[in-house]
């Protein structure tokens, strides 16, 4: 994904206070170990820019693919999975899931859309974003920084969303980015 670094990268030109993981830094064990020492709660925005796994018949597979792991090093395979976020501690004001098809999962008449979004709820982020089909990296990046640039002026997450999906429906970014396809798979639940 080319411009996944042009996505999270554009974040130290928005934000005063960041931290930028990247490479093998993002790995399932670090993942892991920021959520069980409390790390992870020093931060208001987590921002996942990679790939995601959509598993609808076994919905607890589905998971975001972070960087190949060096298995002398410990027994993670790679793929953060529903069941493991689940279980971690991601108390944030907000979890971007920047990656294809986060959005998406296995309807069940007892907990709704089991996958992704569910899983970060579970976990503790008051907001989640994820994405309902496969999104193109360069468009994404350029959302993601609209978007961000928004919240940073004060906006609101749902707001800057709005506001953001408008930029792209009124060809602030060129007439290409109009359609749908660009800005409609963004989705926002929460506060």
């Amino acid at each position: 994904l080319p411009w996944t670094f042009k996505e999270v990268s554009d974040l130290s030109y928005i934000f005063d206070e960041f931290r930028i993981l990247t490479g093998n830094d993002v790995s399932e064990k670090n993942i892991k170990s920021m959520s069980l020492s409390g790390e992870i709660d020093k931060y208001k925005f987590v921002h996942f820019a990679t790939h995601g796994l959509v598993i609808n018949n076994n919905p607890e597979l589905s998971s975001l693919i972070l960087s190949r792991p060096n298995f002398s090093d410990d027994n993670e395979d790679g793929f953060l999975t529903v069941k493991e976020i689940s279980n971690m501690n991601f108390n944030v004001d907000f979890v971007n899931l920047s990656s294809c098809k986060t959005g998406l999962g296995k309807i069940s008449s007892f907990e709704g859309v089991v996958g992704l979004t569910q899983a970060f709820n579970l976990a503790g982020a008051q907001s989640i974003s994820s994405s309902l089909w496969e999104v193109s990296d360069r468009s994404t990046a350029t959302f993601m920084s609209h978007l961000y640039t928004e919240i940073n002026n004060g906006k609101t997450i749902s707001i800057a969303m709005q506001n953001t999906k408008k930029a792209f429906i009124n060809g602030v970014y060129g007439d290409i980015y109009k359609s749908p396809y660009y800005w409609a798979p963004f989705v926002y639940y929460g506060n």
